[in-house]
């Protein structure tokens, strides 16, 4: 046995670990993506790590006691089982960011992220158990290296294991091609030759070489795929706090303006309608009429804004309390009959006969999705008829409501109706109309049927009408106990 290799080996694994603990201590104190890489990533740090320490410590003890000592056997083994898990999750880093550019990657990892911490735990335990029990004879080799003179188990299954991996990571390297980032392509490339170079090492030299390329192969992850430009992120965090703060100031802005100008446009209102009523002047009518009805359009804006301002910023809150539906949907029903007027439109309701007396729920919230749905249709259906439908559908104390506002006016084309819950938005055709509007009435209805945890439906065709679906759950209230 050549003392001076192996402390010249010794030498050379001690540099390596000074290197790879000045690599770790950069990485772990520093700020990281949380990402699926990068966990990965830092178990291939840790295995490299205890890969480097079990070989040190073997060498020193073999250079300062026997060569065939227990403590030396296992430390081999715990090296070889480092080494699997090094080549095991390089293999499972290069699917990652092969699957990583497909939209559903994400979602599907979280959906199974216990499955896979459970499979991945389950294959690491079952290989740390075989490499510490499986058989393993030893003996010094001409050099220095202790090696296995004759095929035994332990040589066996690392041998087996590592070809397994080796074989894996060449076809997902052959798969990856096209799949991955342009920026991350040279990276891997590099990665790719030092992989099967230390592979060949691996099996054909000596063992410390290959540590050096497997360390080699973590230097370059760190400084080109592992290593983000936390400048750019911390960057992206300060535009997005001055975001955050600007809408805030907008919002405030909005919130402070639309309170201000209710007030003078109630008056105007008011006084219009004074005007209208007690003047003799057919004239003068008609013009208090157009003020009204400007001003009531102006107030509708300033309120939409006031509501979807509080939406986006989450400032309306969930008021449930015992209600009648019944009820609630006379109020709606009479409301609507006003608002059609003169307009040649029948509004035909259906009330299901098992709708509960009593409901727990949000009423207010509920009425004013109801309200916007009913007032939408009056608004762009000149005759025809309005169904206002409201079936129930009961278990032991849950009813799920299914309210139905379908109408025969203009209708739009299927590919308009995402458009039709986007803020300020209008479709060219009512643009072009008489017909006035903000676009904020829908958008407010989609963002408290949110609220509520409901779901809502849109069916419409061109010219022939619109059908909206409004799906709720409330609570039935047993009235024997009230």
């Amino acid at each position: 046995m050549d003392r001076s290799i192996i402390s010249t080996n010794i030498g050379m694994l001690s540099v390596l670990l000074i290197f790879m603990s000045f690599l770790a201590f950069m990485y772990f104190t520093k700020k990281n993506m949380d990402n699926i890489e990068n966990k990965i990533y830092k178990i291939m740090i840790i295995g490299a790590l205890l890969e480097i320490i079990t070989g040190l410590i073997a060498r020193i003890i073999q250079i300062n006691g026997p060569v065939d000592a227990p403590i030396i056997t296992f430390l081999l083994r715990i090296k070889e089982f480092a080494f699997l898990i090094f080549y095991f999750y390089i293999v499972v880093y290069k699917i990652v960011i092969m699957k990583s550019r497909k939209k559903d990657f994400l979602e599907k990892y979280n959906k199974n992220k216990k499955k896979v911490f459970i499979v991945f735990s389950v294959i690491m335990i079952i290989s740390f158990l075989l490499c510490l029990f499986l058989p393993m004879k030893l003996t010094i080799s001409e050099i220095e290296n202790i090696y296995e003179t004759d095929v035994c188990p332990a040589m066996l299954f690392f041998g087996l294991l590592f070809l397994f991996l080796t074989i894996t990571y060449a076809i997902v390297t052959l798969l990856s091609i096209g799949k991955i980032e342009k920026k991350k392509i040279i990276p891997f490339l590099v990665i790719d030759i030092c992989y099967f170079v230390l592979s060949f090492d691996s099996i054909f030299s000596n063992y410390i070489t290959a540590t050096l390329q497997r360390v080699l192969v973590v230097f370059i992850m760190y400084h080109t795929i592992e290593n983000p430009d936390m400048k750019l992120v911390n960057e992206m965090e300060l535009a997005k706090n001055q975001a955050e703060k600007s809408n805030n100031a907008k919002s405030d802005f909005l919130s402070s303006m639309s309170h201000e100008l209710r007030t003078p446009l109630n008056a105007i209102v008011g006084l219009s309608q004074m005007i209208e009523e007690e003047s003799n002047q057919e004239e003068v009518k008609n013009d208090a009429k157009d003020i009204v009805v400007a001003s009531e359009n102006l107030l509708e804006l300033v309120n939409g804004i006031l509501d979807i301002n509080k939406l986006e910023a989450n400032e309306v809150e969930r008021v449930e309390k015992n209600y009648n539906p019944i009820q609630m949907l006379n109020e709606l029903e009479n409301m609507i009959k006003i608002r059609i007027g003169d307009k040649p439109i029948e509004l035909r309701t259906n009330y299901q006969d098992n709708i509960p007396n009593t409901l727990y729920g949000d009423k207010d919230n509920i009425k004013r999705i109801v309200s916007n749905l009913l007032t939408n249709a009056v608004k762009y259906t000149e005759s025809g008829y309005i169904d206002f439908i409201v079936e129930s559908t009961n278990t032991k104390d849950k009813c799920n409501l299914k309210i139905v506002v379908k109408d025969t006016g203009r209708g739009i084309s299927e590919d308009r109706i995402p458009d039709l819950f986007t803020k300020f938005n209008r479709l060219e055709s009512d643009k072009d109309s008489d017909i006035s509007g903000t676009g904020l009435g829908l958008a407010i209805t989609k963002s408290l049927v949110d609220l509520l945890g409901g779901k809502i439906q849109v069916e419409s065709k061109l010219g022939e009408g619109t059908t909206f679906t409004v799906t709720l759950t409330q609570i039935i209230v047993n009235e024997e106990i009230l």
